[in-house]
């Protein structure tokens, strides 16, 4: 399985979209493992922060609305999402 720490984010260093999708599931895992605190490394820096139920609510609630498209329009999302690094937030082993 990869970590947070291993992924490689093709956006802008900096940008939204390389913070937001590391923390996303850093701190899914952390809560999944039972931990107050999750721990990864965005831009290049260690970050940690308390893990938050909300966040972790919000990476499903991406995943199920991704889930819920027809082929063709999930498709249409993986070109979009392709090489940004937020295509790490879809869960494809979810059935």
């Amino acid at each position: 399985m990869t970590t947070p720490e291993q992924l490689v984010f093709k956006g802008v260093p900096g940008s939204p979209y390389s913070r937001n999708a590391p923390a996303l599931l850093a701190n899914a895992q952390a809560l999944q493992a039972g931990k107050e605190q999750m721990e990864t490394i965005i831009d290049g820096k260690p970050w940690t922060q308390p893990a938050f139920p909300y966040q972790a609510k919000c990476l499903k609630w991406i995943n199920d609305e991704y889930r819920s498209l027809a082929s063709v329009h999930r498709q249409a999302i993986d070109a979009i999402l392709a090489d940004t690094g937020c295509e790490t937030l879809i869960n494809r082993r979810i059935p």
